[in-house]
């Protein structure tokens, strides 16, 4: 991955409540580009140029300045404290939320209160080594059982009987042992798919349970120093299902998305007998088992779960006709196998792939816990949730910074990580909103991105694995100034009620898209708490107010929190508060904003800033913003009705240089607007008018975020159109629109005055300098040892760049082979490498693509998005070269399709996309 371009996901929009919307648009940012239809870069006098810095919301840590404090020495806990105020580091144990003898791991479930019960399991799956149950008293074994078992309880001691009909003899494993004297018997599965409980020995079937683990708790009978009240009487006992796994702060439950319809499979050479197993359940019953990948998807009433034997072209649907798969939740669970992929639909687009996974699929409408949770989408929607993962191997699967940075940045991002998800699903467990829903955190930058596998898998060789594991348990504390009028001594951590302590109890990221106020049409404005509390920073100071005593009744004490610890990916030389970016923010104590200097990350060796978005420009003609800020109205308010654009001013922005909430001024003719909402300054109208107008206008890059100023014409003129005219092409021709839009983005020039060349042939360093373009002129960070590139040369900064991106490798460890035609399996081969090597769902293309050649792969994900049709229905030519017409073609054909690219990729597509996904 060439992750110097990617800086991956939240790296470049931000996380945990920033903008998804940012990370979708231009994550390079510099002031290379060269656009000429929208968004202009250069010294135009005609235009209007934002001076941008900074990408992201800025509140928190920076990753790029957590990256340029460990170039230049600083240890993890000194770039914490810098980022978070006042801070200090304690293990996530000392907090009575994840402290493991408090919150219990698993919970209990009640079946039922009777006199005599049978566990048994159906009798097919009896026999050696298939089924087997574990006689407990306080973790101690006192029998084996591999014969249906009846137990009762006589009122002094228990009897745990099985009988051998073969021989007739009925044993009796608590026969003499004294450990069965007044208390609780477990009974645990150790071998075999499920156990069925019967009201007595072939009585009523009160349930079957996979894998179980039962508690027997006779009546009167002290349990912990009390005696539970709901447990019969007399010889009646309680039956527990226990250790069923469920939504708790200690083990985060992830939220992948809202989908109609998922499958669940594996890599296919992972398939085979014994390799690979799901488990098919709802309401904790096993339904089925599949060793074939298994498409779910819900009706409105129930679960279809569905394998198909290719060999024998027989669908089998698990639940059908099984009454427990309607209305309910299903889980799956990996058994068997190293990894599961989450897919759309059937050969869909891969959702994520996770390591020995359990999935709750959970409808929209159906009640969970007596209410219906309003996060699992709509109609036939229903959420995917990775459930129960231990913190420490959700951090594992957490996708934020390249795994090469420096050590300490990487702890530092751990340890962050670590606090705001822990501090977000406490918060969360305590809010009203939340207290139904299937999960803790979002697999987004709502919250943090979660790949698992992509990440897990690499913990054998990559380093932030290894941040996880040194950091271990270590999350970001603050003192948390709490008013009451009771006498401090009585505080007690433990009985204080949550939901009123501080400001960080309220989370700023429970308002997500479904909730967030339209009117401000970006999911910017995620983040945003709104409880209305009073303990606010003075703007710039830092000082604490609405502390201290209130009439002389009220007492202020200290209480130890996990700070929520936002970050993002560049602050611009300047952190922000909470009220700089989000409506309603809270400014907590430890969000200080600061001037930080080593947010441009510069590199000590070199003097070279790292990070692309320290400083960025976007220049736009007057027309255009006119005609966004028209087209852009803010619910509630009147529209502008711009006639003749004369200049806008921004005044009072923060100093961390967010204009959302600054005092923007739109000069027309004869008149000026202040942008306002509710009365109040708005600056976020002009922001959200220029990014959504941007994104659809062709070839036009949108503002890196928010932290900008404005520079207005000195000598305002009509933007000319370029008119670009080859004698060597045609309407008629297949690539006519392709080479009129790269010619207007300047992505490729004509091989001579007035004259394209469609057939001629192109060689590897012509085809080098056309992606160079498309990814908008980078300079690149690194060089390589290529002997055959010379200095001056114009391909040289091209083909440097696509060796940082592990585009090409060469065509020798000294030589990239400049004039060397280029081949149809050579292009196909740069185009997917330059996508992010995203794994082709198309098993086989062409008959001249030889399976396991290099670019088979290239050429099946070009066959699946439709960038390549083939020189025939049943030949694509790979030892062809590559025409002029045909380069453009695909890379024309590659600008529309920003699916077409991996999803590491996708926050930081090339700025001469002709699309841009969704925010």
């Amino acid at each position: 991955m060439r992750f110097s371009r990617s800086l991956l996901c939240c790296l470049l929009g931000l996380c945990l409540a920033a903008s998804p919307a940012f990370a979708q648009v231009d994550a390079n940012g510099g002031p290379e580009g060269g656009d000429i239809e929208g968004g202009a870069e250069g010294g135009d006098s005609s235009l209007v140029v934002l001076n941008g810095r900074g990408f992201g919301h800025a509140v928190g840590l920076s990753q790029y300045g957590a990256y340029g404090r460990a170039l230049a020495g600083d240890t993890y806990d000194k770039i914490l404290s810098f980022y978070y105020d006042g801070t200090t580091l304690a293990p996530i144990t000392d907090f009575k939320e994840f402290d493991p003898d408090r919150v219990p791991e698993t919970v209990d479930v009640d079946v039922g209160v009777r006199e005599l019960i049978a566990i048994s399991t159906p009798l097919e799956e009896l026999g050696p080594g298939e089924w087997e149950l574990s006689v407990e008293v306080g973790g101690t074994v006192v029998g084996v059982s591999t014969l249906p078992l009846t137990t009762h309880y006589d009122g002094a001691r228990w009897h745990a009987e099985y009988t051998d009909k073969t021989t007739g003899t009925t044993t009796d494993v608590c026969d003499g042992q004294a450990l069965c004297e007044n208390t609780v018997l477990e009974v645990a599965q150790t071998i075999g798919t499920r156990a069925v409980i019967e009201e007595y020995e072939d009585g009523p079937n009160l349930g079957s349970h996979l894998g179980g683990r039962y508690l027997l708790r006779p009546a009167g009978v002290a349990v912990d120093g009390a005696t539970p009240d709901v447990c019969g009487t007399g010889l009646e006992f309680c039956i527990t299902h226990s250790r069923l796994r469920r939504v708790q702060p200690g083990t985060p439950n992830v939220l992948i998305g809202v989908r109609e319809e998922i499958a669940i499979s594996t890599p296919l050479d992972e398939l085979g007998p014994g390799k690979w197993e799901l488990s098919v359940e709802a309401g904790g019953q096993l339904i089925g088992l599949s060793t074939l990948p298994l498409t779910t998807r819900y009706d409105g009433a129930r679960w279809h779960a569905e394998y198909t034997d290719e060999s024998a072209g027989v669908t089998t649907d698990l639940c059908d006709n099984d009454s427990r798969c309607l209305n309910t939740a299903l889980e799956v669970v990996q058994t068997v196998g190293t990894r599961a992929v989450v897919e759309e639909f059937e050969d869909g687009p891969n959702l994520g792939s996770y390591a020995g996974a359990r999935y709750l699929l959970h409808p929209a409408g159906v009640p969970l816990n007596g209410s219906t949770p309003d996060r699992c989408g709509t109609g036939l929607e229903f959420c995917v949730v990775v459930a129960d993962l231990d913190m420490e191997k959700y951090l594992y699967g957490l996708q934020e910074v390249p795994t090469d940075w420096p050590a300490e940045a990487l702890k530092a991002q751990a340890v962050a990580a670590r606090s705001y998800a822990a501090a977000t699903i406490v918060n969360r467990a305590a809010a009203g909103d939340w207290a139904d829903e299937p999960f803790n955190l979002y697999d987004s930058t709502a919250d943090q991105v979660f790949t698992g596998w992509a990440r897990e898998s690499g913990c054998v060789w990559h380093s932030w694995c290894d941040a996880v594991n040194e950091t271990a348990a270590e999350v970001v504390v603050y003192q948390a100034e709490i008013a009451t009028n009771e006498d401090p001594t009585t505080q007690n951590p433990d009985t204080t009620n949550p939901t009123t302590q501080n400001p960080d109890t309220t989370n700023p990221t429970t308002q997500n898209p479904d909730t967030t106020n339209p009117t401000t049409e970006s999911p910017d404005t995620e983040g945003s708490a709104e409880d209305g509390s009073s303990q606010r920073t003075d703007d710039e100071t830092g000082d604490v107010t609405g502390s201290g005593t209130q009439n002389g009744e009220a007492t202020v004490v200290n209480e130890p929190r996990i700070a929520q610890a936002f970050y993002s990916s560049s602050n611009g030389g300047h952190t922000a508060k909470p009220s700089d970016v989000w409506s309603g923010g809270v400014d907590l104590p430890f969000l200080v904003p600061k001037p930080d200097p080593f947010d441009a990350a510069v590199d000590p060796e070199t003097g070279r800033a790292r990070n692309p978005n320290a400083t960025w420009t976007r220049s736009y003609s007057i027309a255009e913003l006119t005609r966004w800020l028209n087209n852009y109205t803010v619910g509630g308010e009147a529209p502008l009705n711009i006639t003749s654009l004369r200049g806008i001013d921004i005044a009072n922005a923060p100093k961390s240089g967010h204009v959302l909430f600054a005092e923007v001024t739109v000069h027309d003719a004869g008149r000026s607007v202040t942008l306002r909402r509710n009365g109040e300054p708005y600056g976020a109208w002009l922001f959200y008018a220029i990014w959504r107008g941007c994104k659809t206008a062709q070839g036009c890059r949108p503002p890196v975020g928010s932290q900008f100023t404005i520079e207005w014409p000195t000598n305002p003129a009509p933007e000319a159109v370029p008119v670009f005219e080859f004698s060597d092409l045609s309407p008629d021709d297949y690539f006519y629109e392709p080479v009129l839009w790269a010619a207007n983005e300047e992505v490729v020039s004509g091989a001579a005055p007035q004259r394209l060349g469609p057939h001629d042939q192109i060689n590897r360093a012509e085809f080098a300098e056309i992606l160079w373009r498309f990814e908008g002129r980078k300079r690149p960070h690194k060089r390589n040892n290529f002997e055959d590139i010379a200095a001056d040369a114009s391909y040289h900064d091209a083909v440097h760049l696509l060796t940082e991106y592990r585009v090409t490798t060469g065509t020798s460890p000294t030589t990239f082979s400049p004039e060397m035609t280029l081949t149809r399996a050579q292009a196909s081969t740069f185009l997917w490498r330059f996508a992010g090597t995203p794994e082709p769902n198309v098993d086989s293309t062409f008959e001249d693509v030889p399976a396991g050649s290099y670019y088979s792969d290239a050429v099946r994900w070009m066959v699946e998005h439709g960038i390549t049709t083939g020189t025939s229905p049943t030949t694509f030519s790979p030892d062809n070269p590559t025409t002029r017409a045909e380069a453009v073609t695909f890379i024309w054909r590659l600008a529309g399709l920003p699916d077409a690219f991996a999803a590491w990729v996708r926050p930081m597509l090339p700025p001469k996309m002709r699309t841009m996904p969704n925010s």
